[in-house]
């Protein structure tokens, strides 16, 4: 079974039922237009992830970002109540311009064109599929340990699958090769062009055999005529005398000193003579080369207390989300109460607040943006007093930035 039948089969007709109604489009193409939607997003992702890059990208998003699988146990319940469906609606428009950028209103066009629905009907079932798809492939990472490298080989592997199940108007928008539809599968003709590399490879060896055997057989000749050379004796070895490697002083010394009988030779004797005497050795150096080890160790110590706050570059105009908001590395809220005051200002005055992920900070102040905008929802902020802007420049702590308009 291919990825997209895969994700689609997860998807109970009450689901699309409760879709129908929720865009008021008839079942049949409501059930076309999403599917198309998951195959159009699911492409889109792949090509996102194309480079090793992007690979590490998609996979710090669906580990970072909350997506593992649980939308799909529970979006039959979402589907059926209107402010769940907006709210995953506008979730799910966030992730479409972030990997499709500006290219989603033309592919929901055309997918309203092949479903006959509305193109508001095509748009939000193009940005329902957006959670459908990360939490499937999120999920997937987790039960099977995936790598980056592994998750951009995995979507490599099923270009095929969803280029197949896309008309050729999405292709050409999506910029992606057109599938054949041949009677063979692409597992077939793989192993087709396998069997034809072999039997080239067998038709090269037997041409280039013979010259690897020649090319051996002369650097074996070489080889032994240069050991032959080389074992024959150096006549200046034969006129060279042991003293003309020996210091002029030690060749004095010898000349001057009474040859040794054997019998004056003793076991001792030839001990002490074999071991030449040390010449001067310098011990106080060994204790001056400490100094600069210890100043060395000092200064990495002395880096590592730089504080954090002199990466904190909110742009002008904005105000910073305390860090302390989040887990360390993610998205997740673990301390709801320093956005207290935040909560009461907004129910209170009904003003606009506007969220910026900043892009120094990473992936993650994205995630992070959502997951304020989630909390305030859920205790009670209404969705139209929340806008999450474009990432902008910048960094802080906690990776957003924010301002309140009248």
């Amino acid at each position: 079974m291919d990825l997209v039948t895969t994700i689609k089969d997860t998807i109970s007709d009450i689901a699309i039922e409760n879709l129908a109604g929720y865009l008021g489009e008839d079942i049949n193409g409501t059930r076309l237009g999403l599917d198309l939607g998951i195959g159009t997003f699911l492409a889109g992702v792949i090509k996102f992830a194309s480079t090793d890059k992007t690979g590490r990208s998609l996979l710090g998003i669906l580990n970072d970002g909350g997506h593992t699988g649980d939308i799909l146990n529970n979006f039959e319940t979402f589907s059926g109540k209107p402010e769940k469906a907006r709210l995953l609606e506008t979730i799910g428009g966030n992730i479409v311009n972030h990997f499709l950028k500006d290219k989603s209103e033309g592919l929901a066009d055309k997918i309203a064109g092949q479903a006959d629905i509305k193109i508001s009907s095509s748009s939000a079932l193009l940005n329902l599929s957006a959670p459908l798809v990360l939490g499937f492939l999120g999920k997937m990472v987790r039960e099977k340990n995936m790598s980056a490298h592994d998750l951009k080989a995995y979507l490599g592997d099923a270009t095929g699958e969803v280029s197949s199940v896309l008309p050729s108007s999405l292709l050409l928008a999506l910029n992606l090769p057109k599938y054949s539809r041949g009677k063979s599968s692409p597992l077939s003709h793989y192993h087709a062009v396998k069997e034809l590399n072999k039997d080239e490879k067998r038709k090269n060896w037997g041409m280039v055999l013979p010259w690897v055997l020649l090319f051996c057989v002369g650097v074996m000749i070489w080889y032994f005529s240069r050991s032959k050379e080389s074992a024959k004796p150096s006549p200046v070895a034969e006129t060279i005398q042991p003293e003309i490697f020996l210091p002029p002083d030690t060749l004095e010394t010898r000349s001057s000193e009474p040859p040794v009988s054997a019998a004056q030779v003793t076991p001792d004797t030839a001990r002490v003579s074999a071991v030449p005497e040390p010449v001067g050795e310098k011990k106080p150096e060994t204790v001056n080369r400490k100094e600069p080890e210890n100043t060395s160790r000092k200064e990495p110590e002395t880096q590592k207390e730089q504080p954090e706050e002199a990466e904190d570059t909110t742009p002008a105009g904005f105000s910073r989300v305390p860090a302390s908001v989040f887990a360390r590395n993610s998205a997740e809220v673990v301390s709801g109460s320093a956005l207290d005051q935040l909560l009461s200002s907004l129910k209170e005055s009904r003003k606009k607040l506007v969220l910026t992920p900043l892009q120094g900070s990473g992936t993650v102040a994205v995630d992070r943006a959502y997951a304020i905008r989630d909390y305030l929802l859920e205790n009670g902020v209404a969705l139209s007093q929340v806008e999450i802007a474009s990432p902008g420049k910048g960094r802080n702590p906690s990776g957003v930035a924010y301002k309140i308009n009248n």
